[in-house]
């Protein structure tokens, strides 16, 4: 068996006699598993509860609590159940073993034991949590990524189709009544068509960078990028969106903030994060965006004077699975799919993503960047 692969493996030894723990301790330790100990059945249903051990060798014959007691406690716990058990016992009654068995252990070593027999015992049932935590781990990624899809797909079959039935009604007016229109009534349906156009490429977009990151398709290139250009870049595309609602952007972006960065990735995060300030600030309001440096990072934020974020919302907004669409303060459609890709792209970008909100007193986005 390849002992090498289970290296740093916790074991919690649980006996109330102290020689068995130090031969149980010194024995695996000598095949570099870690070893936590307990003297009694409270004592271990506490350690395991603090250390979460890979395996636990319980005696049976404790004072006060017995090993059956402690084993059915740890299986009735959430945090604990899936820790396999493994009793000692001095006891060979057919009887005694199947009551192990049937709250809950896995194996049995009878003492006093032999060492080779320990050993390949107490790394089989190593091997068998392994493995049963990796099909965990893998089922639980399966079914975020399938909920990942389910979602992709809802926002493109309800949110790329949906408006091209308004997009359809307009030209319809303009082809069959465009004539009899005057200018005014001209220049409002050619700026709602605009309008809605423009809110579809940015949402196609945002679609497109997406899934080039989930199928490792973006070209990521890390250079030196200055905070203060891309701020200024962001602010001055969306300037006309905030000057429609009479929104006063602020920045206090010191010239010097070099940070680690892919260039389009840092200037899509920035833009999602300021967008979404003017989307859900109610006109007149304002939107400050400021840098603080420590020794290795420039913390870029976006504070606005919105609407704020539910708290029951919160914790959601940056997986696609559970994130969820909402109109601005004047009627703006989202997606909820903008924080996502930040968060993604953050995450490529070895940088940090993190805000507070509060229901109608704003928002604040941060993102801290390497230099």
């Amino acid at each position: 068996m390849n002992y090498s692969e289970l290296k740093n493996s916790i074991i919690l030894i649980v006996d109330d006699l102290p020689q068995n723990l130090e031969v149980l301790g010194g024995t695996l330790r000598q095949k570099g598993l870690q070893i936590a100990i307990a003297t009694s059945g409270a004592q271990a249903l506490s350690v395991a509860g603090k250390k979460k051990p890979d395996l636990v060798l319980l005696d049976i014959s404790m004072p006060e609590m017995d090993g059956y007691q402690v084993c059915e406690k740890l299986k009735s716990n959430p945090e604990t159940k899936d820790i396999p058990v493994i009793f000692l016992t001095a006891k060979t009654e057919t009887e005694d073993i199947i009551k192990g068995f049937e709250v809950g252990a896995v194996d049995y070593i009878t003492k006093p034991f032999k060492t080779s027999e320990l050993l390949a015992r107490v790394f089989t049932q190593l091997e068998i949590k392994k493995s049963r935590d990796l099909i965990a781990r893998q089922k639980s990624e399966l079914e975020e990524a399938n909920n990942s899809k389910v979602k992709f797909f809802q926002i493109i079959s309800r949110d790329l189709r949906g408006p091209f039935t308004g997009f359809l009604g307009i030209s319809k007016i303009l082809k069959e009544e465009g004539s009899k229109l005057d200018e005014t009534e001209l220049k409002e349906l050619s700026s709602e068509l605009h309008k809605s156009m423009e809110n579809q490429y940015h949402l196609l977009e945002n679609l497109l960078e997406w899934s080039k990151i989930q199928t490792g398709r973006y070209e990521v290139n890390i250079d030196n990028i200055n905070l203060f250009e891309v701020t200024l870049n962001v602010v001055s595309n969306l300037s006309t969106f905030a000057a429609s609602k009479n929104i006063k952007i602020e920045f206090d972006v010191p010239n010097h903030s070099i940070v680690k960065a892919d260039a389009d990735m840092l200037k899509s995060i920035v833009n999602n994060f300021l967008s979404n300030a003017i989307k859900f600030t109610n006109p007149g309001g304002l939107i400050f965006i400021s840098v603080k440096e420590n020794d290795k990072t420039f913390t870029l934020s976006v504070k606005d004077t919105g609407i704020g974020i539910p708290d029951n919302k919160k914790d959601g907004i940056f997986k696609i699975e559970t994130s969820y669409t909402r109109l601005g303060t004047r009627e703006e459609r989202g997606t909820g799919l903008g924080l996502v890709l930040a968060n993604d792209m953050a995450k490529i970008l070895n940088a940090n993503i993190f805000f507070e909100s509060d229901v109608n007193s704003g928002s604040i986005f941060h993102i801290s960047l390497n230099k």
